[in-house]
């Protein structure tokens, strides 16, 4: 024990300082060592405890070091002499302004029940300059917040997470955003990835936080975004409003939308305002020009097209075909076949465009007029509800009946000149024009001749 102050001296006379020191090494010799201080509790007797060291404040009450065989006890504040450094174990923390390793060593900060807590102040945690944050042996980092959420950046500036950029001109690593690995037992599901935008209920007019993904940009070709699912799986886009694609979409596998009784909507815009194709309520509507290259089937109940169609190639329609517009088959110069096949085989009607001949096989009834301006052949049978007009020759291989028994109708033939015409209507057959009879004519009723008459008997 250093000495202290005595009675009889003044109050300002500091007490004994206590010096322990090693000897030096000796004098002259090149490997001598320097003695060591040592400062050894006493060993333990039977079942008693060994001893300490103990450093003590100056009231002796407070214990502020203890060193012993089960390790050291700190009992008051440890600081750097920078004041970098701070460990109360009083509050059990520890606050370093900076941790900095060796230039050739690493930093480590563990922990013996496998955690480190790092609590940051409101500024943050930051990471120096290209500084990495990174796990031993390539084993993966984990963030892990006990609220499960993590956030990033700022509440003024955006975050960009993106890998390390690349130390060659080759292709760079991708980034990979992939859901929790199940254990390995039977039956497993892996984790999903979600990404949405952030969820605003600040008011009735608030608007969510949208979801944008793009490919990068490139000097010479711009990236793609390519959704995929693996060969088991399929691809679903879930919202209440629908999918919206802005740009070039390209799809290499199939597309499915809704289920089967409970479809969707699919809605393809034209360049042109109110042009678009729209799929919903179990009908296709078509507000554009619709052009096939290829052969078209319409299989469905009814079809209804409000707007032009052009098919170049064979197109078969299965169905009633209701047409409220014009029907054009080929063009004026360059025409096409159209066949229309009756429910009796070898039945049906037939335009060849080759030899501009239109041939019916089957029977031929007209409710309205029929009206020729050339040559007709007709191979069947013609019946003829209301008036007809032919303009040319008529030529018929069978039998010509007009009407029915009792239920006439008129017949008018015209001849070359003006007036002259053979008509029979009311029962009756006027012939306005020369007759002339080559063989035998049997009159049953009333004969009326206006004009001259030669008849040789």
């Amino acid at each position: 024990q250093a000495g202290t102050d005595t009675a009889g001296v003044s109050f300002a006379t500091d007490g004994g300082d206590l010096h322990l020191i090693a000897g030096d090494g000796g004098v002259g010799s090149i490997s001598a060592d320097g003695g060591n201080v040592v400062l050894m509790a006493g060993l333990a007797a039977g079942d008693g405890t060994a001893g300490s060291v103990e450093l003590r404040d100056s009231s002796g009450a407070t214990v502020l070091l203890a060193a012993s065989d089960s390790g050291l006890t700190l009992g008051a504040s440890l600081f750097s002499a920078d004041g970098k450094l701070v460990l109360d174990p009083l509050a059990a923390s520890l606050a370093l302004s900076s941790v900095a390793s060796p230039a050739s060593g690493s930093l480590a900060l563990s922990s013996a029940a496998g955690g480190v807590n790092v609590l940051a102040p409101t500024g943050g945690l930051r990471l120096g300059t290209n500084t990495a944050l990174t796990s031993v042996s390539g084993q993966p980092v984990k963030i892990a917040p006990a609220n499960s959420v993590v956030h990033l950046g700022s509440a003024t500036a955006e975050v960009t997470l993106t890998p390390t950029p690349a130390a060659v001109a080759a292709a760079a690593s991708p980034l990979t955003v992939a859901g929790q690995s199940p254990a390995a037992t039977a039956g497993a599901a892996g984790g999903s990835v979600t990404v949405r935008g952030a969820d605003v209920d600040a008011s009735t007019t608030s608007v969510g936080g949208s979801v944008v993904i793009r490919g990068g940009r490139g000097s010479s070709t711009d990236g793609t975004v390519q959704l995929m699912a693996s060969a088991n799986t399929h691809l679903t886009l879930a919202q209440a409003t629908g999918f919206a694609a802005t740009g070039a979409f390209s799809l290499a596998g199939n597309l499915k939308v809704g289920a089967d009784g409970a479809g969707k909507t699919v809605t393809f815009y034209g360049v042109s305002t109110g042009s678009s194709v729209t799929y919903a309520a179990d009908k296709l509507s078509v507000k554009s020009n619709v052009d096939v290259l290829g052969s078209l089937a319409l299989t469905g109940a009814s079809v209804h097209l409000t707007s032009s169609l052009a098919v170049t190639g064979n197109s078969a329609l299965i169905g009633t075909l209701g047409v409220t517009g014009a029907v054009t088959v080929g063009a004026n110069g360059s025409g096409n076949d159209l066949t229309l096949y009756g429910a009796t085989a070898g039945s049906g009607l037939t335009w060849r465009a080759a030899t501009n001949t239109l041939r019916l096989r089957g029977v031929l009834d007209l409710v309205g007029g029929v009206t020729t301006s050339a040559n007709g052949q007709i191979d069947g049978e013609l019946t003829v509800g209301g008036g007809a007009s032919v303009g040319g020759e008529l030529a018929s291989g069978g039998g010509l009946t007009v009407g029915a028994n009792g239920n006439g109708g008129d017949v008018t033939f015209y001849g070359a000149s003006a007036g002259s015409a053979v008509k029979f209507a009311g029962d009756m057959l006027d012939v306005t024009a020369a007759l002339m009879v080559s063989g035998d004519a049997d009159i049953t009723g009333t004969f009326t001749v206006q004009g001259n008459s030669d008849i040789t008997a």
